[in-house]
């Protein structure tokens, strides 16, 4: 088994945060974070993970404006959506091929009964949690990640802009 190096980083993107609905834009900063793997041990992994890492991190940064409700108007970009269901059905496939597996990889062994079906269940379970999770890092606590700067918005009046 080759050894594996991680990297995790957080950091502030600064974005435009733009509603398709009603043409609000404001400058937005989003804190993000991310994590990877390289192959390997030493310097030049952890360079190759931290590099990763941030790319992650951008990613995530930048879903996490599509799903923050506009402050004018209430709605969220479409694209929102998209990436839930895109989230939900590679959770759930992933959760079939972790059971499917883990039933072969029991029944392999020469386990047989009902502790395999068990054993298979919890496994696609916690696959298709892992995926979900790793998917929601885009909005989960997006109101504490997420600050908009408000003076400077532009498409709405300032009067007509509701604080939530």
């Amino acid at each position: 088994m080759a050894q594996m190096t991680n990297a995790r980083t957080t950091d502030t993107f600064e974005g435009t945060f733009e509603c398709r609905a009603c043409g609000f834009e404001a400058p937005a900063l989003v804190h993000a974070g991310g994590r990877a793997s390289a192959r390997g041990w030493g310097h030049d992994a952890a360079a190759t993970a931290l590099a990763k890492a941030q790319e992650d991190a951008s990613d995530v940064a930048s879903w996490t404006l599509a799903f923050l409700p506009c402050p004018s108007c209430g709605k969220r970009d479409p694209v929102a959506r998209s990436y839930l269901i895109t989230a939900v059905i590679l959770a759930l496939l992933g959760g079939i091929g972790g059971a499917l597996l883990a039933m072969l990889a029991v029944q392999r062994g020469g386990v047989v009964g009902d502790d395999v079906e068990l054993a298979a269940l919890a496994t696609g379970g916690i696959v298709a949690l892992a995926i979900f999770g790793a998917k929601a890092r885009a909005f989960i606590s997006i109101r504490d990640r997420v600050s908009l700067d408000l003076t400077r918005a532009s498409g709405v009046p300032p009067a007509s802009i509701v604080r939530r």
